[in-house]
């Protein structure tokens, strides 16, 4: 599955995520601190078969495949920017948030 280079603001990180179906409504879910997105797996694969859905799910940094930066203070507004940096990279302009 792919991953995101993200960008100097995000202190280029590397997102691992997983992109399901193709379909117009957008959902991105989001897991709390330190969890990888495989915890959102029975909810991913139920969207992924309704044809008017395309969701993503994602490691957060520093945890599962994503890139784990040592020097750098967690938080969550910079987590928050990891998701919308997501976002822009699959250049969705809009999206349900879970």
């Amino acid at each position: 599955m792919p991953h995101a280079k993200l960008s100097a603001e995000n202190h280029n990180l590397d997102l691992y995520y997983e992109l399901h179906g193709s379909g117009k409504t957008k959902i991105i879910f989001i897991m709390g601190l330190m969890t990888d997105g495989g915890a959102w797996f029975s909810q991913t694969s139920f969207f992924r078969d309704q044809p008017e859905y395309q969701c993503v799910s994602y490691d957060n940094r520093g945890c599962g495949r994503s890139s784990a930066p040592l020097t750098f203070k967690y938080t969550t507004t910079q987590m928050a920017k990891d998701a919308l940096a997501l976002i822009d990279h699959l250049k969705w302009t809009e999206c349900d948030v879970v």
